[in-house]
């Protein structure tokens, strides 16, 4: 079971799909991302509506393209800034936890990419990962995006290393010569990392 969180048009999900013949659950909270996912995957992936985050709730936020600003009464400059990808505006989204979520098979691998968001999410699943140890992929970011969720990549994934995941992280994972190293000290700066049981 592949969960593709941050699931956006479905890319990792029909990758997953096609590759590894598994079945995939797809959260992406953007209605319009969501409603383009549902078009794009096929039967065997279930789309869930939600952003996934450290509570179950429903709540009215702002997009900026993939962004999330949960204070829609006092947005930051950045949330009004031309991303050029998806729409902006005011939206009422559901919050969930993946230790609460129970409505498909307990992953084998979660793929994480929700724009600095990923401090709450992986809060949310540590239940999982500590019971299941399911391999865990997230994209890091830089400490500016980070700055309006008060928390750092070290934070991010303090959680996991504490658990007994290994970690690597990769700081140019676009480029052609991309390549994982273990995870020593944690950098601040955009990367992907990679936690294995």
């Amino acid at each position: 079971q592949f969960y593709d969180v941050g699931a956006y048009y479905g890319y990792f999900s029909i990758a997953a799909r096609r590759m590894y013949d598994c079945d995939v659950t797809a959260f992406e909270a953007h209605p319009t991302f969501f409603a383009t996912l549902r078009r794009n995957v096929d039967s065997r992936t279930m789309c869930v509506p939600a952003a996934v985050s450290d509570e179950d709730k429903s709540q009215e936020v702002w997009f900026s393209a993939f962004n999330i600003f949960e204070g829609v009464d006092n947005l930051p400059p950045e949330a009004m800034k031309p991303r050029g990808i998806g729409a902006t505006g005011k939206a009422k989204i559901a919050f969930l936890r993946l230790d609460g979520w129970r409505k498909s098979a307990v992953p084998d691998v979660v793929k994480i990419d929700v724009e600095a968001y990923q401090a709450k999410a992986v809060a949310g699943l540590m239940g999982t990962a500590r019971q299941s140890r399911p391999w865990v992929i997230i994209e890091l970011h830089d400490p500016e995006k980070l700055a309006r969720f008060g928390t750092t990549n070290a934070e991010t994934i303090a959680p996991l290393l504490a658990a007994g995941y290994e970690g690597y992280w990769c700081g140019n994972f676009r480029d052609a010569d991309a390549r994982f190293e273990p995870i020593t000290a944690m950098e601040e700066r955009l990367g992907l990392g990679v936690f294995v049981r």
